[in-house]
């Protein structure tokens, strides 16, 4: 490494030297660690290195051409806002949202050797808040004006979670997403697998994608049954987590979809959660055809048995029980039934 590919600082108390290194960090891309710290910018301070070697971290130079090879090893992105650049709140936010389809966390910090500001006309000075409160409240997550506070900055990028690196040598197959965010977030679930081929569902109300993902032949031994995987905005999919961390702890697992926490991963814009399934299951729609009768009674005498805690009695329109927001599910019984049958025969579907 030449002396312009390496920085060394001495430390606060005279011992030791500093290094921040250009390139990519020799270490294995997949193994979840995720150590390393993204500095953009002139030079890094010393203090920046100082705090995030306390914590294990590994700062490493970047440039805004250069983030995307390095964020998958990354975990969070210190940027450097320019203190006369008109252009940066459009780059900024773009590298900005790269790092965030990473799972990186982004500080916009300020450097200068006196710790402060360096004397600007007030115009320009007005400005460069400006730039840097647009990056801040554009609606990007996990974005944050640090300017030079550099052990916060060392504790934020300790404190946040990136999640999963991605995969650039996972093999995708079938029905691959269009969109380079969408296959991102699937390099991202599925990183630790080498091949995985998708099938299109039929998307839900709230329109999210669907897939159907089966693990390749070489990866059997790790996974052998298939996922689902819903992708929609970030908002939608944290609100699903959300709710299932609040069943999980109030129904019985028969009665809910298994998620896959550990492999639920957020980008910028949208979000992507992942279900385990049991294959070669019939389709509830494909069995009701079968004998309705006898599936929907055993649908309420044993999957949801218990599950009518709070139940009423209603004499009133089914259709009105069933509008928005209400729930969907009713005990099953012998007025239940002569209505289902009576449906039937005038052809209500």
């Amino acid at each position: 490494m030449t002396d312009e590919g390496r920085i060394a600082n001495e430390t606060a108390g005279g011992e030791g030297a500093l290094t921040l290194e250009h390139g990519i960090p020799n270490t294995d891309e997949h193994d979840g660690s995720r150590r390393v710290v993204l500095w953009l910018g002139a030079m890094a301070p010393r203090r920046l290195v100082a705090g995030c070697g306390l914590h294990d971290l590994r700062v490493i130079s970047a440039t805004r051409w250069s983030v995307g090879t390095l964020t998958p090893r990354a975990r969070a992105l210190v940027l450097e806002a320019p203190i006369s650049d008109s252009e940066f709140a459009i780059w900024g936010a773009q590298v900005s949202a790269e790092a965030l389809d990473h799972g990186i966390a982004v500080a916009l910090v300020h450097y200068h050797r006196e710790s402060r500001l360096p004397l600007m006309e007030p115009n320009e000075l007005l400005q460069y808040f400006e730039a840097v409160k647009a990056l801040q409240h554009a609606g990007l997550p996990d974005v944050r004006a640090l300017y030079g506070d550099w052990g916060a900055v060392a504790n934020w990028a300790r404190d946040h979670d990136p999640g999963l690196g991605a995969n650039r040598q996972l093999v995708l197959t079938g029905n691959v997403p269009e969109d380079g965010a969408s296959e991102l977030l699937l390099r991202r679930a599925f990183h630790d697998l080498t091949s995985i081929s998708l099938e299109l569902l039929v998307g839900g109300k709230s329109g999210a994608g669907v897939w159907l993902v089966r693990p390749g032949q070489s990866d059997l031994f790790r996974r052998a049954m298939p996922f689902v995987v819903k992708i929609h905005t970030r908002e939608k999919m944290d609100r699903e987590r959300s709710n299932w961390l609040i069943v999980r702890d109030g129904v019985p697992s028969r009665l809910h979809a298994p998620l896959d926490p550990d492999r639920c991963v957020r980008g910028h814009a949208l979000g992507l959660v992942v279900y385990a399934v049991v294959d070669r299951a019939v389709p509830f729609r494909s069995a009701l055809s079968m004998a309705p009768e006898a599936l929907v009674a055993s649908v309420f005498k044993h999957t949801l048995s218990g599950f009518h805690a709070s139940a009423r009695t209603a004499n009133c329109s089914a259709a009105a029980e069933f509008g928005d927001g209400r729930l969907k599910a009713l005990r099953w019984s012998d007025d239940l039934r002569q209505a289902a049958a009576l449906a039937r025969v005038r052809g209500s579907s």
